[in-house]
């Protein structure tokens, strides 16, 4: 009976492995075809975001059976909690980098230049790196470098209002489309909701290494 418990864990770990994969690629991919002008990119991102959903009911399923029908002890207990929870951010990233890449479509329809991103790229690459920072805490149970990433949401803000700023002066001096200036300010506020998620994920690994709840 132990062993086909374990089973069940060890599979929900791999799932929950393999869609921290799949959305990390899915905003790394929706970052380059930002920066390169890479349409097909762009839509390839849009079109998996289905696959990532699919992913996040799998999970979701085969925790709650695992909850429902075994007797899980106090650590797998907080292990399947925080997995059905961490997939939810991941899932909300996952749309999001999907909406980047709808608004890349829209920009390439009107025509940019990578010159005109301003901030978003250093705001994306941190971002970026938060996530895939988050994982590897995970993954490796490294708690030094769980708490370096729940410091970092604060720069993914400042480079927000960096990149707010930016486009407010943009709009002014005409510098380009007022459509553009929009839509690349819309992009910065899905990053920041991505860091927001990664830091969410960052606390629940936190949680699932020490049993306490992270405090700043």
């Amino acid at each position: 009976m132990r062993l086909r418990f374990e089973e069940k864990l060890n599979r929900l770990d791999d799932l929950l492995i393999e869609m921290g994969k799949l959305v990390t690629g899915s905003i790394e991919n929706a970052v380059r075809a930002l920066e390169e002008k890479n349409v097909e990119l762009a839509k390839e991102v849009y079109e998996s975001d289905a696959e990532i959903n699919k992913m996040e009911d799998e999970i979701e399923s085969l925790a709650l059976t695992i909850l429902l029908t075994e007797k899980p002890v106090a650590s797998d207990f907080r292990f399947v909690t925080t997995t059905m929870k961490m997939i939810n951010d991941l899932e909300r990233i996952g749309d999001q980098a999907a909406d980047i890449s709808y608004l890349i479509l829209k920009l390439n329809n009107r025509s940019y230049e990578p010159s005109d991103l301003g901030s978003i790229k250093g705001m994306a690459a941190i971002t970026v790196k938060m996530l895939e920072d988050t994982l590897t805490a995970y993954l490796s149970g490294d708690l030094d470098l769980t708490e370096q990433v729940l410091t970092r949401d604060d720069q993914v803000d400042e480079y927000f209002h960096k990149v707010r700023e930016e486009v407010i002066k943009d709009i002014k001096e005409e510098r380009f489309a007022t459509k553009n200036s929009l839509d690349i300010f819309l992009i910065a506020k899905y990053l920041e909701r991505i860091g927001d998620h990664a830091e969410n994920i960052a606390e629940e690994v936190y949680y699932s290494i020490t049993a306490k709840n992270y405090k700043k």
